[in-house]
């Protein structure tokens, strides 16, 4: 990146600056000293202790960490301290400080201790924070412009600080190292996501584990640039594998920054999108002609080739799904936001990009596939763009935890409207937080079912499967067979048709010798595995997360250039990207990895935990200890895999994230219940109902929910005619009564109606009878209140609930008789 180039990005304020000890060149200290620089301090503080190091080395000397100790042997961390402040706490500027502090930086890093940069934006009445290492994740990002001090801050430091964050003693440096700490994650984040990167003062002499994650995060010429003066060939021959050497000095840069703030003005219209991107058609060829194997890449392995949905042949690739009109017609009409909702591979991407490619006609489109600190600018942006925005965001419980989700609440007034999916069984759990964190009025959203194929797809789905040959053993099956097929064994579902299809003896024979050559290296095993485990869990992550959560020290290049990785995963811009779900879920549910499972997730919960402040890494550790999550992740085939899915929440509930987390207990209590563990599952639902009540959780419908599944299920199970009744009449109280706005999760808790009907139905007295009837006559019109409510979702298992529990009243009555 060329200097003048680098300087505009930071006139428009999407710069990151770095700094190094050569940024106090000119400042002067509170003894009226310039900041000491290289060996400078050692031999203050030899001076200052009175230290006698006669007999030591010239080496010894110009060791900070074991002078700094030789201080302490004579001289308390007070004193230590008092004499930093001195050294460290700037009393005057030069011009240049003030000059570069004036700029709009996108953050500001350095590796001193001092307070030059926090003394000279004081000075330009420039508003800034500093953070220390103490300070986590969350603290730095939601602070633009902050001032990240790397190895301790002296406006802050305490005693304590010298045996921990403030690199300075050696116990601080045994302490806490940076690849893992919070800071490391910004800055990898601020290298992918920053337009560029100055450095002014800093060698890389020294900090080993920084330059790490430059190369790790990707930094390189055409992103960063080193300010430096005089500087030494071994100097310039480190920094050129990062980044352009400028070796003006910092009064020339300043020099510069000054005439670029005249002669530079930012042109309207230049902006470049951070997280958002755009879909435009005019950046696709549309196909011409649909190939057999683009359409065995989109049913094996998940990979859609946007060409063909951009194609006049797109009917011949994919199932246009009737509702899309109707989705269509709501978005350009006077709804806010739509949810698309569906289990895993059932057709929710696809669906989504259909959606795009049609409404490209009406207005602009985006897709939000990750968000960060960066979504605020994308979205000042599109504000004052005029026309239709549409964005698009695929699986919203990726994002919805982050601080940041709460950014999209504010568009609502902007002509952007919002197209959202998310897998069923999570929509059911989450629809409480969508409506809080996005802030949209349940009369200005629609949510659509899509799981379920109605009859013309479903003959779309049979003609496409005919005309490409993809039926394998099927294939001699007669229209009406087939069609049979898919309606009945596949219940009309695309996953069923597509892992069915998977089963072939190919498809198999071909997933096998693909992952027996692959899983030769562990490392490759142990990523592919953990996408896979990230994908059903429903959380995107980066190759860098990837690595830090495998304990990994680097990423090795040659996993990337693995061709045959790629038949699983993509890898852009250090994103990660599993090729299908199905196929992952497959893999997992087929084939003999539970070991491998069961080590990753209890090794990656324990990282997770470690930065569970992080509200990415937080929501991760929602997702995978959800039960509905967790038996996802094995082959259920294995007699034992409950054990292994125990044995994981065994090592969480000692997790101090997990200690008094009511979500925590309640999935635990759930887990029991599957395996008739009725007397463990009590305690743990009574610990989730205890730490709901401590944290003042006013929400209590999952918990109510579980509650009356847990009455009704243990009563059956234990044969109690004796509290049958009183049993029944609770369980009815909790799903009935319950809270929630989206009441068809409990709702669904009716099927076991049926069931305890007739066991325990004919033991109740008379008046038992009248009210277990009142009852179901009050549920059944609650599930038809329900029904006629949700419009546009399937509400198939509530028609059949309903029809149940008309069944049943029509027993009790002809027993009555």
């Amino acid at each position: 990146m060329r200097l003048e180039e680098s300087i505009m990005h930071a006139i428009d304020g999407n710069a990151v600056l770095f700094l190094g000890a050569g940024f106090n060149s000119g400042a002067i200290n509170f003894n009226d000293e310039r900041f000491p620089l290289g060996n400078e301090l050692c031999q203050r503080i030899i001076e200052d202790g009175n230290i006698d190091v006669s007999e030591d080395s010239e080496k010894d000397k110009e060791d900070l960490q074991y002078i700094s100790e030789r201080y302490l042997e004579n001289n308390t961390k007070t004193d230590l301290i008092n004499f930093l402040k001195k050294q460290f706490t700037c009393k005057k500027l030069s011009d240049a400080q003030e000059i570069i502090s004036s700029i709009n930086w996108k953050r500001i890093y350095t590796t001193n201790y001092d307070d030059t940069i926090e003394y000279a934006s004081k000075i330009g009445e420039v508003q800034r924070d500093s953070i220390d290492p103490k300070k986590n994740y969350a603290d730095v990002l939601r602070k633009k412009g902050a001032i990240i001090h790397i190895n301790g801050y002296i406006g802050n430091v305490t005693e304590d600080d010298l045996d921990d964050t403030f690199k300075l003693l050696d116990r601080s440096y045994q302490r806490r190292t940076i690849p893992d700490s919070d800071i490391a994650l910004t800055l990898s984040n601020d290298i992918k996501n920053a337009q560029c990167f100055i450095f002014i003062g800093y060698s890389l002499d020294y900090d080993l584990e920084l330059q790490q994650i430059f190369v790790e995060g990707g930094m390189t010429k055409n992103k960063s640039v080193f300010i430096t003066y005089n500087a030494s060939n071994r100097t310039k021959h480190k920094i050129e594998k990062f980044g352009t050497l400028a070796d003006i000095g910092i009064d020339e840069f300043a020099n510069r920054i000054k005439d670029g703030n005249g002669l530079y003005k930012p042109k309207i219209g230049d902006y470049r999108l951070k997280l958002l991107n755009e879909m435009k058609s005019e950046d696709y060829m549309p196909s011409t002609s649909i190939s057999d194997n683009s359409m065995t890449e989109l049913f094996l392995k998940g990979n859609i080739k946007m060409e063909n949905i951009f194609s006049a042949y797109s009917d011949k690739y994919t199932v246009k799904r009737t509702i899309c009109e109707e989705i269509e017609k709501d978005i350009l009409g006077k709804r806010q936001a739509i949810i698309i909702h569906s289990m895993m591979g059932n057709g929710k991407t696809v669906l989504l990009k259909q959606l795009a490619v049609d409404l490209c006609s009406k207005g602009r489109v985006f897709f939000l596939d990750d968000i960060n600190s960066y979504i605020q600018d994308d979205l000042d942006y599109l504000s004052e763009q005029k026309g239709l925005k549409f964005i698009f965001v695929d699986n919203y419980t990726r994002i919805i935890d982050s601080e940041y989700a709460r950014v999209l609440s504010n568009c609502a007034q902007s002509g952007m409207k919002f197209i959202f999916s998310v897998r069923s069984y999570m929509y059911d759990n989450s629809y409480h937080r969508f409506t809080d964190v996005f802030n949209i009025e349940a009369n200005k959203i629609d949510i659509y079912n899509i799981n379920m194929m109605n009859s013309n797809e479903q003959n779309r789905m049979l003609e496409l499967l005919d005309t490409y040959s993809l039926w394998g053993k099927k294939a001699a099956l007669t229209r009406q067979e087939k069609k049979k097929y898919i309606s009945r064994k596949c219940h009309g579902e695309i996953k069923n048709i597509m892992l069915d299809l998977l089963n072939s003896q190919k498809a198999q024979k071909d997933i096998k010798e693909l992952l027996e050559v692959l899983f030769n290296s562990q490392d490759v095993k142990e990523i592919i595995l953990l996408s896979f485990i990230c994908e059903i869990i429903d959380c995107n992550v980066t190759l860098d997360e990837i690595v830090l959560l495998l304990g990994k020290q680097a990423r090795t290049a040659s996993i990337l250039k693995n061709v045959q990785i790629n038949e699983f995963l993509d890898f852009d811009n250090n994103r990660l990207k599993l090729k299908s779900s199905v196929v992952a879920e497959y893999i997992l549910h087929n084939m003999d990895y539970n070991d491998d499972v069961e080590l990753i997730v209890s090794k990656i919960i324990l990282v997770l935990n470690a930065h569970n402040h992080i509200s990415r890494y937080e929501h991760m550790l929602r997702m995978i200890v959800s039960y509905s999550n967790l038996r996802m992740l094995f082959n259920r085939k294995e007699k034992s895999y409950s054990e292994r899915i125990t044995k994981i929440y065994e090592i969480a509930k000692s997790l101090e994230y997990f200690k008094e987390n009511p979500f925590f207990w309640l999935q635990y209590a759930i887990a029991k219940m599957e395996v008739h563990d009725y007397q463990a599952a009590q305690i743990y639902l009574d610990n989730a109902e205890s730490f709901r009540k401590k944290k003042h959780v006013t929400d209590s419908w999952q918990i109510d929910t579980i509650k009356g599944r847990f009455l009704l299920e243990k009563t059956m199970y234990d044969n109690n005619a004796k509290y049958a009744y009183e049993n029944f009449d609770m369980a009815y109280h909790y799903l009935h009564d319950n809270n929630t706005t989206d009441i068809q999760y409990p709702l669904r808790q009716v099927s076991l109606f049926d069931k305890y009907y007739r066991q325990f139905y004919d033991g109740f007295s008379n008046s038992e009878r009248n009210v277990f009837l009142m009852h179901c006559i009050d549920m059944q019109k609650l599930i038809k209140k329900n029904i006629s409510s949700v419009g546009k979702m399937n509400t198939r298992e509530l028609i059949r609930i309903d029809k149940m529990l008309t069944k049943i009243q029509n027993e009790m009555a002809k027993k009555s008789v």
